[in-house]
């Protein structure tokens, strides 16, 4: 081909891939900047329903229509995602086609010295090369400015999973009736929506774990961690770590058998040293949580892992480093289709939203908070369900579906690790160095009550409707009239309380940091019914399950039953 010739065809075709490269550039950079301002999945006209739902809880018209919308919404997102992605690719595509057939005209201009005593400057050549420079520069700028568009915006949600086979509306409703079974299981930290308040009233009221009475079996824990068990149905799942692995344990949870055993192990990501934990946290201080499809764990390696109930990986990621002096410790809790992460270190607060099927972030909270160790928990408000988490100084809910903040009220100080409690419309938050505040979920939000005294370190209060139960690591409880925030009564035990009080029926179970549950009646006045002996120190929540009640000790896994 003649010398010439090639090199326009070169040049030209350099000219073409850059052209489609500057237009590929601009529509990833609208798109990105749309998806960033305007989410479509909390978009007005969504936000409207969901408002008018509010009013009208029982109308299934107005929930259809959401669903229907919603998934509309989703989709949409995810052929926005994967624009996104085939655009970045076809945009390096058409960089290196440029770049190669610029270098390709380039090699073909050049020329030899001619023989003479005045060289002629060729002007076609010199315009040649002046616009490839241009050019050059132009698509370098480009891809400076599509790059750091793509890095300033959060993680987006992938919504693959919604592009599958299944009919309209099955995987919508196959979330509903799990919602509706939560209450009939243990699926996260304090149970169902965290509050501690069990649904089956069955269970024993005298053990002794050293004896063996209505010890149904004792499983020996490979690994240390403060960790709850959590059950759904016929399994109970546990985790446990230390420098050599962090892992998920899965238990049948009628004959204790281990049905398996999972590593999460090395997450891109990661820092190549293990965080710095405290003997009193561990890498596995945070309770899993499960919707009854998965199950979600988080360590004190900032790694947060899914697995399906037969223990195949489902994602698993590095959500931060850990900037904490104790360690991480706020446990999971999950809604529908997502789960939420409470991560409050050194560096900030943060409240993540992740699609349970993916992992990707729905939605992110940062908040300029101190470090807390709280767990979010789940408030089923009158206008909707909350999701409430303690902080210091704040107090705030967040709208569970769009990360939208609701309220803020700045009641708390110290170390926060206690969580929330709620109930019958009443938010009660309280901590050490702070105060005990009673909140009625208004709009505005208001403030019922305030007391001071003897409030808990470690220990989550327990709202029962009429009564607020508070424990103290030093040994202290007390009982609050919910409606006067009157102090009805107050005693001291020997040993103290990291394990938060739980309601079953009328009874209140609440074990101390030896392993000793005390079991007391839900009255104005003190009524013990029992004392029973696990055998081990203990500090985890127990699991309230149908005629059973499972509790982790410092070394062993218990079930308890008649």
């Amino acid at each position: 081909m003649d010398r010439k010739i090639a090199y326009w065809v070169a040049t030209a075709a350099a000219f073409v891939a850059g052209a489609f490269a500057f237009f590929i550039a601009i529509n990833l950079t609208v798109n990105q900047l749309r998806l960033k301002s305007a989410d479509p999945l909390n978009s007005p006209a969504l936000e409207a329903l969901r408002g008018e739902l509010r009013g009208e809880p029982r109308n299934e018209s107005l929930k259809t229509e959401i669903r229907e919308l919603d998934l509309l919404a989703r989709k949409a997102y995810f052929s926005s995602l994967t624009f996104s992605n085939a655009g970045a690719w076809l945009l390096l595509g058409s960089l290196i086609i440029t770049l190669s057939a610029l270098k390709i005209a380039a090699g073909i201009s050049k020329r030899g010295p001619r023989p003479g005593k005045y060289e002629q400057k060729d002007e076609s050549l010199e315009f040649a090369r002046q616009a490839r420079e241009s050019l050059l520069a132009t698509l370098a700028i480009m891809a400076i400015v599509v790059l750091f568009v793509l890095l300033l915006s959060e993680k987006p949600v992938d919504f693959s999973s919604a592009e599958t086979d299944e009919p309209l509306g099955r995987s919508e409703a196959r979330t509903a009736e799990l919602q509706e079974r939560m209450h009939l299981n243990w699926p996260a930290f304090r149970g169902h929506n965290g509050v501690g308040v069990a649904h089956y009233t069955n269970v024993p009221v005298a053990w002794n774990g050293k004896t063996g009475e209505n010890v149904l079996w004792k499983k020996p824990v490979p690994r240390r961690g403060f960790s709850s068990p959590i059950v759904w149905d016929k399994k109970l799942f546990l985790t446990c770590a230390d420098e050599e692995a962090r892992e998920v344990l899965c238990y049948d949870a009628v004959s204790g058998e281990m049905l398996w055993r999972r590593e999460v192990g090395v997450v891109p990501g990661m820092p190549p040293e293990l965080p710095d934990v405290s003997e009193d946290t561990t890498y596995a201080a945070a309770t899993a949580a499960t919707d009854g499809r998965f199950i979600f764990a988080i360590f004190g390696t900032g790694n947060i892992v899914c697995f399906d109930f037969e223990g195949e990986k489902q994602w698993v990621r590095h959500l931060v480093d850990v900037e904490n002096i104790y360690g991480h410790a706020s446990s999971l809790i999950t809604y529908r289709d997502l789960l939420f992460v409470q991560f409050d270190d050194s560096t900030e607060g943060r409240v993540f939203a992740l699609d349970t099927a993916s992992g990707d972030t729905v939605w992110l909270a940062r908040r300029e908070l101190e470090p807390c160790w709280s767990s979010p928990i789940i408030a089923d408000a009158e206008r909707g369900p909350q999701l409430v988490v303690a902080g210091n100084p704040f107090l705030m809910a967040y709208d569970p579906a769009s990360g939208e903040k609701l309220w803020e009220y700045e009641c708390l100080g110290g170390e926060v690790a206690s969580s929330p409690a709620f109930a019958d419309g009443m938010v009660f938050s309280a901590n050490e160095y702070a105060a005990l505040t009673a909140l009625k979920l208004a709009q505005p939000i208001k403030l019922a009550w305030e007391a001071f005294g003897e409030l808990p370190d470690v220990s989550s209060p327990l709202a029962t409707g009429e009564r607020l139960f508070l424990a103290t690591g030093y040994g202290t409880l007390g009982c609050y009239d919910s409606a006067s925030g009157e102090l009805l009564w107050n005693l001291e035990f020997d040993e103290g309380f990291y394990s938060s009080p739980i309601l079953v029926g009328d009874r209140v179970y609440l074990m101390d940091r030896e392993g000793v549950m005390h079991i007391f009646r839900n009255a104005d006045e003190y009524e013990q019914i029992a004392t029973c002996e696990l055998g081990e120190a203990a500090t985890s929540i127990p699991a309230i399950m149908d005629g059973r009640i499972y509790i982790r000790g410092v070394k062993s896994l218990f079930c308890i039953g008649e």
